[in-house]
């Protein structure tokens, strides 16, 4: 079906005047990272700048079948190894002017509010990769 010459649309740049956006009332947040690493380790207290702990290890796997009645043979065992780790200060700071934090904005109430839960996130992402990387 044709449209009539000089009919007024909305889809046309300019040709529906003063039609508003159609803005969403949500911000999506797409998280490009999952912090597995950070998540799930276990957190310890630390008192000091450099923190040490022992990780040991298993031996490889074996067939390990032993005939009826032979003698058993001791095996060397191995002792924990001594790491360390310097603590890390990590931040993320940012500044919303009062005037935003008032105004009318879509998808939040608070900008302030917003913002620190994204920083927050992106510091996790953060101190993730060091986690990894180190």
């Amino acid at each position: 079906m044709a449209q009539l010459t000089g009919t007024t649309d909305t889809y046309r740049t300019g040709s529906g005047g003063g039609n508003r956006e159609d803005l969403e009332d949500v911000i999506w947040e797409l998280d490009p990272l999952e912090t597995y690493c950070l998540s799930n380790f276990d957190r310890t207290k630390v008192e000091a700048t450099f923190h040490e702990h022992e990780i040991d290890t298993l031996a490889p796997v074996t067939v390990n079948r032993q005939l009826e009645g032979d003698d058993a043979a001791m095996v060397t065992v191995t002792q924990p190894t001594r790491v360390g780790n310097y603590c890390q200060i990590s931040r993320k700071t940012f500044l919303i002017s009062g005037t935003q934090e008032v105004v009318s904005k879509a998808g939040r109430k608070s900008e302030v509010k917003r913002q620190l839960k994204k920083q927050m996130k992106e510091l996790k992402n953060d101190i993730n990769l060091c986690v990894v990387l180190h």
